[in-house]
């Protein structure tokens, strides 16, 4: 399981790096797929081979219509029921060689995670739907309060008041253009400041100091708040999206901490059910049929080999005595097993 290559197609990826791949698209594009193949002869005993693939894989814009009377949503073939049974990608064994038609893939060999919330969902949803109005104009604030504060740090002064010519009329005196190197083709007068230069003014020239205050004391409470908002919207803390620990107590970090692993207890639950399970299942099929392990009774009653517990990645404290603590007196009044306390459970 820690060596690139063993269980991925393209050689790349041990499966635990595979699973962090699935959970990052989970969260970017709501949903991934990795396809499970057998490779006979590429390794002895590990033909299962794993291919992760891109939402934009599927072929969701074309109108399929397979003669088994299924119906095609978004290149998910379903049955009357709703229930996948199969898929419809774009492969290619190169860029340069693009294949024009879809390809079909029964739903026994796709791991398809995601997160349905809605009845007869058969695609997943970005994480960042509800936000990603607030995040685009978010951006664009920051990109503009950067922008008047380069222009700003710029600006060193201004030159006010008006400068006569000699006939006392108020009024600039415009040379042709290309006379004068002060003055624009509308006789404007324009100066170029450098750091550290000294220049002479004219007379009736004033020079008025600008001082930047951009992006001012508004900045940080306004950003914070949206990304409060942000946060809330993919039902994460403000303190784990912005990486921000610095505002709160050691109380209130810990109720967020408490709050996130709630969702990650999800997450986990998901890799396990829609991933790790199936690509099991799978491994030990063809393991069996290699000959590369021993499973009487398996062709009568695969269940009982197929069974597995996984124990998902556990959470720390940043107090360990304290933590160790607690474990003794959750052993102590029976709250919890040892087993599960080394499981991070």
């Amino acid at each position: 399981a820690n060596t690139p290559g063993l269980c991925d197609q393209e050689n790349r990826r041990t499966f635990w790096k595979l699973q962090r791949n699935v959970i990052e698209q989970v969260v970017e594009a709501g949903e991934s797929f990795v396809v499970m193949s057998f490779s006979p002869g590429r390794r002895p005993g590990m033909g299962l081979q794993l291919r992760l693939l891109e939402p934009e894989h599927l072929a969701w814009v074309m109108q399929i219509n397979p003669d088994n009377g299924n119906e095609v949503r978004g290149g998910v073939e379903v049955d009357r029921y709703g229930a996948a049974v199969a898929y419809w990608f774009y492969l290619s064994e190169s860029m340069y060689r693009p294949r024009l038609e879809p390809t079909r893939i029964t739903a026994d060999r796709v791991c398809h995670v995601f997160d349905p919330r809605r009845a007869s969902q058969n695609r997943g949803v970005t994480w960042f739907h509800p936000v990603l109005r607030k995040l685009w104009d978010l951006g664009k604030y920051d990109a503009y309060q950067l922008q008047a504060a380069r222009i700003e740090a710029c600006m060193a002064a201004a030159i006010t008041g008006a400068n006569p010519d000699a006939s006392g009329s108020g009024v600039p005196t415009i040379n042709p253009p290309g006379t004068d190197p002060t003055t624009d083709q509308a006789g404007n007068r324009y100066a170029d400041f450098e750091g550290g230069m000294i220049f002479e003014g004219a007379p009736g020239d004033q020079i008025q100091l600008l001082k930047p205050e951009r992006p001012g004391a508004l900045y940080q409470p306004f950003v914070q708040q949206n990304l409060r908002a942000v946060a809330a919207g993919v039902r994460q803390s403000y303190e784990t999206v912005a990486r921000d620990y610095t505002g709160g107590s050691y109380s209130s970090l810990r109720q967020s901490l408490l709050e996130d692993r709630r969702e990650y207890s999800c997450i986990q639950a998901d890799i396990s059910l829609m991933l790790c399970q199936p690509v099991w299942e799978r491994f030990l099929f063809w393991a069996v049929l290699e000959g590369a392990v021993q499973a009487p009774g398996y062709s009568d009653n695969p269940q009982p080999w197929q069974y597995a517990k996984w124990h998902t990645q556990g959470f720390e404290w940043i107090d360990a005595r304290a933590e160790s603590e607690a474990y003794m007196n959750a052993i102590k009044y029976g709250l919890k097993t040892r087993e599960q306390i080394i499981a991070g459970t």
